[in-house]
């Protein structure tokens, strides 16, 4: 006959609470891949040279939004 018992409920049977705020399995302060690779890909942005002739655009977006056009 074996017994398979859960390392909770063997901790269990010998006293000891398990505090799962202070699991270390749980990793809190850690980006995950994927926001690294997002940071990562807007570090490497470079500016448009060229962005005062497409401004007029963006703006008449942005009014058509705030007026609700769109």
């Amino acid at each position: 006959m074996t017994n398979t018992r859960t390392d909770e409920e063997l901790l269990a049977s010998l006293g000891i609470e398990i505090d799962s705020e202070n699991d270390i399995t749980q990793l809190t302060h850690v980006r995950s891949q994927q926001e690294i690779k997002a940071a990562e890909e807007i570090a490497q942005r470079i500016p448009c040279q060229d962005f005062d002739q497409f401004k007029p655009l963006f703006d008449e977006v942005q009014r058509q939004l705030a007026m609700g056009e769109r």
